[in-house]
Formats: structure tokens, sequence, C-alpha cells
């Protein structure tokens, strides 16, 4: 019954995707990107590799580990990473971004220049840390400097502006190019060439001065928050063009004077919407892993939501959930909405095969692991109650080892006021299922309430006997109102950060014969929003 419970959620979840595909790759953008494009000129194309094509670059677009981008004439793209180091790639070029990665202590950054040129100042890395250009024929790597790149089918080019750049072959024969000099690699060559007083690439002086200049506004306006930083892109981005600026400086307005200037505002204002929703959801997980992470520390003690709201039904109700151990090998979640004269709950068990450690590793989660794992879960329960008619469902499991160890369930069983109506067992590895008692149909549909936009979902459970059990779910937000599927951003923002899941069960063998067992919870919404934490 609970897999069936997120089963579903993760369905609506999903099917919401396309309300807002369109607009851009919007789930990447939901998680914090390492790098943005903070500028672009001319024929300036990126293609994702959540999709075949290039597509034009946009101002403060997002850009992850293996995307390419590519420039034509007199056109150029420039990424400003979260460490203000700055790199361009100057037209008629074609890169790759082969690696983009950042945790704690290290980064690691590696460009494939298949041909063209580049000019990067770099900060300073730790010795932890990688940044490389690779071409075709050579590789340049740098610890923090200013440099440029230039690279085609016969030759790669190196010019250190500031700092030292080690300059190697694919067979890492190398040297090392101090300030003021610059090298080159031939197809001929054996190793690169002599370092010598830059002359070659001294033509990239130019726009390395003004990537210099844009680091230092760049370092202040990031002291003065993101919004601050991403105005001042738009401003300048509008200068170059010989644009009109909006009237005012707080807004990211442009003062349109026909329909194209007006396109590309509303273009820019949900942009920042995008990147609003990245922030704040990013906010919410931090929250909600946050509080997870105190209950893990207190051995005997729980995370208590609690909140006054109204139900999809209008009633108005209070709910209390809770986490707690009620013992070594157990995490329970109980979660209590409290309406007029009524009590109704879920409480979740879920039982380890040994004693949990004060911080619960996040592995202990998983279904599928490489090497054997020391804690698993053997078997969940879960009741929904209105205290006089109750539904409980159990799942046991055991550790089978096809290739990889995977956490695999041998018995369910379902029953309703202590009649069992659902029973089903299997050994470990087998794929089908020995059924003792089955239902006779199941049905499983959207629940229009109002239209066919609303998020809720119904499943019928029909049994031998003639007795059935619905479970329906809805996702509604504090004041009641179902959610429905999200047109605009807006819309998208509102369903993420305000919504809550009602669980309602009916049954014909239920005393309660109109609201059955309901019961309201945000920390199931919170788990369908990062189950892993």
């Amino acid at each position: 019954m609970i897999k069936k419970i997120f089963l579903i959620l993760n369905i609506i979840f999903m099917v919401l995707i396309p309300a807002i595909a369109e607009e851009s790759d919007i789930i990447k953008s939901l998680t914090e990107s390492i790098a943005i494009i903070s500028d672009y000129q001319g024929e300036a194309l990126i293609k994702s590799v959540n999709y075949n094509e290039f597509k034009n670059a946009e101002l403060n677009m997002p850009v992850y580990e293996g995307d390419e981008l590519k420039t034509g004439k007199d056109s150029l793209i420039e990424i400003t990473f979260d460490d203000s180091t700055i790199i361009r790639l100057e037209d008629n070029s074609n890169m790759k971004i082969s690696e983009l990665k950042r945790n704690k202590n290290s980064a690691k950054t590696i460009f494939n220049l298949l041909f063209g040129k580049i000019i990067a100042i770099v900060e300073k890395l730790n010795q932890d840390s990688n940044f490389e250009v690779h071409t075709k024929m050579a590789i340049a790597a740098v610890k923090g400097t200013e440099f440029a790149i230039e690279s085609d089918e016969d030759n790669s080019y190196v010019g250190v502006f500031a700092g030292k750049v080690y300059f190697f072959t694919l067979k890492g024969d190398g040297i090392d190019i101090d300030k003021g000099n610059e090298s080159n690699y031939g197809k001929n060559d054996k190793i690169p060439n002599s370092p010598r007083p830059l002359k070659n690439m001294l033509k990239f002086e130019k726009q390395l001065r003004k990537l210099r200049e844009e680091i230092i506004i760049v370092r202040e306006l990031k002291n003065e928050g993101k919004e601050k930083l991403i105005q001042w892109r738009i401003k300048k981005k509008l200068e170059k063009e010989g644009r009109v600026k909006g009237k005012s400086d707080e807004k990211i307005t442009i003062e349109g004077k026909d329909k194209e200037d007006t396109e590309k505002a509303e273009q820019k204002i949900k942009s920042y919407l995008k990147r609003k929703i990245k922030r704040e959801l990013a906010h919410l997980r931090e929250h909600a892993s946050n509080d997870l992470k105190w209950v893990n520390s207190e051995m005997k003690s729980d995370l208590n939501l609690g909140k006054t709201m109204t139900d999809v039904h209008g009633n108005r109700i209070r709910i209390e959930e809770y986490i707690f151990r009620p013992n070594p090998k157990q995490i329970d979640l109980l979660s209590i909405t409290f309406r007029k004269n009524r009590l109704d709950y879920l409480r979740a068990q879920n039982i380890f095969n040994t004693n949990l450690p004060k911080i619960l590793p996040k592995e202990i989660w998983l279904t599928e692991w490489i090497m054997e794992p020391k804690i698993y879960k053997v078997e969940e329960k879960l009741r929904l109650s209105n205290t006089i008619d109750y539904v409980d469902a159990n799942t046991k499991y055991t550790l089978y080892k096809p290739g990889n160890w995977k956490l695999w369930s041998t018995e369910e069983i379902l029953s309703i006021n202590d009649v069992l109506k659902e029973r089903k067992a299997r050994n470990a590895g087998d794929i089908n299922w020995t059924n003792d008692i089955q239902p006779v149909s199941t049905d499983s549909h959207q629940f229009i309430v109002n239209n066919n936009q609303d998020l809720a979902w119904e499943e019928k459970r029909t049994y031998f006997d003639g007795s059935w059990l619905k479970l329906r779910i809805y996702l509604i937000d504090d004041y009641g109102n179902l959610q429905t599927n999200p047109k605009t951003l807006e819309n998208w923002f509102d369903l993420i950060f305000n919504t809550n899941v009602e669980l309602q069960l009916l049954s014909s063998e239920f005393n309660d014969k109109d609201l059955g067992i309901d019961v309201v919870s945000k920390i199931l919404w919170w788990t369908v929003l990062n189950p892993k934490k």
C-alpha cells in the first residue's frame, strides 16, 4: 500500500513536467548550476545533453557537463562560473564541456576545444582541483591564470598572460609556460615548442583586459546578491546592442517600443522566475534535509511538523507529523489529522535487519547496492485509521544477489478491519508472485472533482466477496484548494512549495461510509520532491 501511494504520487509529479518542458530544461534548472552564460553575440548556439539539436544561447542560461557550444562568424559565448572564473569562446569555434564537477574541497573542469579559440581568466585552484582545455593534439592544464588557446587541424597555440600553464601532449610530454610567453604544438612536433615571448597570441590582450574589468564587477555584485548580478548582465547586454533600457534598474524590464522588445522582456522575466524556483526549491530541500538530520541525531526524539489548514472537503483541520524511533531497529512516520470530534492517522513503520546508528546513512533507503549492505530494510508496515476503521498493509523483504545486491519483496499482505483481503508471496529472485488471495479487479484513473486539470487520483480494488476498497490521493494547498496541472511558471512555483498530500480511503467494510479514513500530510510531499533524503 505504501509503495502504491508513492507510485501514484510520483506519476502525478511526472505528468506535470511536460507543462513547462517547452520553456526550458526545467528539471536540470531545479538544481544549482555551476556555470551560466553571462554574455553572447551573433550566432551563439548551445546543444544540451537532453536534446539533439543546437539552440540559441540565452543570457543567464545554465550550462552543464556534456553541453556543446558553437559560435559563427563575429560571434562569441562567455561563461561565468560560481567561483568568478570566466571563459570566452571566440568566433568560429566549437567546444564541448567534458567535465564540470564540484564538491566541498575540489573542482574539476575540462573543456574539449574541437576547433577555434578560447580565452580564460581562472581563479586560483587548490591542489586537488583541475582546470584543463583539451585540443585534438595537446592539453593545457592551469592552476589559476589568464591564458588564451587557439586550435585548428594542424596546430594548438597557448599564450599565458598571468600565472602558469602546463602544456603537454596526449602522451604526457610537456613544458611549463610562464607569464608573458607562448608556445605551440604542431602535428609534426614531438613535444610542444619551447616557450617564447608573447607575439602571435597578443591579439587576445584586449579581450582579456575586458574580462578582468568584468570580474571585478562580478565579485562586487555577488556580494550584493544574485539579482543585482542578473540585472547588471541584462543592462550590459542591452547597452551592447544599442537597445533602450528600462526605467528602473531594480526590475528586469525593457522599455519596449515594438512587439519584439516586449517578447524579449517577457522571456527575461520568465528566465528570472526559473532561477527563483531553482533557489527556492534548493532552500526547501535543504530545510527538509536539515530537519531529518536533526531527527537522526536524536535517538528517541522526533521531527514534529504541525500546522492548521483546510482539507479538500472544506473541513478545518490540524495536522501533526512525527518521525521517531520506537526501538533501535526501527524508524516510524506518524501523521495525525485532527478534525472536529474525530482523529485520523497514518503510521508507517520501517524495520531493519540490525540496530541503526545514531546518524543514519542515506544508503539504508536504497533498494540496490554494488557491495553487500550492512543495513537494509526487512519489513514495512503501514496502518491508516480513523480509530474505528483501519487498513493494514505489510511488506517483507530479503536480500538477494543476482548481480548487484537487491532488496527483494517476498510477501505483501493487505487487510481491512482485520479481515484479510490480499496476500501474495514469492521467493527471492522470482519475478512472478503466487497469489493466495487477490482482487478480482483493480481500476486506476484520474479523479475529477472540478475539471480534468485536477491533480487527484483514484484506485478501486474489488474483491471476491463483493467488498471493495478505494484509495483517493489529492494534492491540495493549505486552503483545501485542489492543485491543478500548471500552465505557467508561477503555477509551477506554487505547486512545488504550497502542496500537501491528502489520502482518503473508502470501503464497503468501513463503519464510516462518508469520510472513511482521511489523512493530510506534508512530509509525504517532501518525500516525493526529494526521495533520497
